[in-house]
């Protein structure tokens, strides 16, 4: 594959992680371990097999037990937790518009350093729990910031 093409998928996949993509941050190990997560749930499982083959991890059949809501078509889930979305998040960031922000936030973040046997007041799980309450935040807000010349969602 040419630069220019390898270029042209990630502002591809970029672009579709914008609109259908998910960063947020788990809480595992009764809330104690909290852990970067990064999904897409879509009809289009050719697509998301474009991430898989990039990025790694499989894409799976979502059956109704894993959703809220009745499925009226067949959805499929690429999601990458850990360590292991950090690199892949880093990759798409340049060319996300509506999720950099969060992008950012979960980037800023050490995802690295394990969390087994720290104490709940440690630097680096207080960071990972600020991450996890500015994201919900950022998505609370669901309008792009006007400064970055995209338009609010609210007008």
């Amino acid at each position: 594959m040419s630069d220019e093409s390898a270029a042209m998928r990630i502002d591809y996949l970029a672009g579709y992680f914008d609109g259908e993509g998910c960063i947020t941050v788990l809480s595992l190990g009764r809330g104690r371990y909290p852990q970067l997560r990064i999904t897409i749930v879509s009809a289009d499982q050719e697509v998301l097999k474009l991430f898989a083959a990039l990025f790694g991890k499989d894409v799976y059949e979502v059956t109704k037990s894993h959703l809220r809501w009745a499925l009226s078509s067949r959805l499929y889930r690429w999601s990458v937790s850990g360590v292991a979305a950090v690199p892949i998040l880093s990759m798409l960031e340049p060319h996300l518009v509506a999720k950099r922000e969060q992008a950012r936030v979960a980037l800023s973040v050490d995802w690295v350093t394990s969390t087994r046997g720290l104490q709940p007041d440690s630097d680096i799980l207080q960071k990972r729990w600020w991450a996890k309450r500015e994201l919900q935040r950022l998505k609370s807000l669901n309008l792009f910031d006007k400064e970055r010349g995209s338009l609010s969602l609210a007008e």
